[in-house]
């Protein structure tokens, strides 16, 4: 399944590259960033894994 991440998730996620990048290294980036991308396509694919989505809430990422 296909998703899309916010501008502000998209953002964050950024922020997260140049912080891990800058005390971790490349690697551990790479390995983190690999990780983060694997859950949302696991949880794309699998919705009913995730917390019910909830209008109230603020939504990072649109299917």
């Amino acid at each position: 399944m296909i998703w899309t991440l916010s501008r502000k998730a998209s953002d964050d996620i950024d922020s997260i590259i140049r912080c891990t990048d800058a005390h971790f290294g490349a690697q551990l980036t790479e390995d983190y960033l690999g990780g983060l991308y694997n859950s949302f396509d696991l949880l794309a694919d699998n919705p009913r894994m995730g917390r019910a989505w909830s209008s109230a809430r603020r939504c990072y990422i649109y299917r």
